[in-house]
């Protein structure tokens, strides 16, 4: 899954993978999307502090733009505000309505 998460990303990988890429076309189905968007909420709000209700997020998404960069995987800092407001609205809108 890893190889289309990082094409849906449009995220350059520098790992040769042994299934062949997707076609730029190709989408990942609801449920892999839905995985994706969990752990970019869990690992933002736990490995970075991320704060889903703050307006104050900007060093966060710094953070997690330098930690890509480190890695030579070069990511802007509203598409990592973006990923994070989509996985927010989409992992705890769905876990509120589980709640409900």
């Amino acid at each position: 899954e890893v190889p289309r998460w990082l094409v849906a990303c449009e995220i350059p990988s520098i790992y040769k993978f042994t299934e062949s890429k997707p076609a730029k076309g190709d989408s990942l189905s609801t449920k892999e999307r839905d995985s994706m968007l969990k752990m970019i909420v869990g690992m933002a709000v736990h490995g970075y502090k991320y704060v889903p209700k703050s307006t104050n997020n900007g060093a966060v998404i710094e953070d997690i733009r330098k930690d890509l960069a480190h890695l030579k995987i070069p990511l802007s800092d509203d598409t990592i505000r973006n990923y994070l407001k989509e996985a927010v609205e989409t992992v705890l809108s769905k876990k509120t309505a589980e709640l409900q």
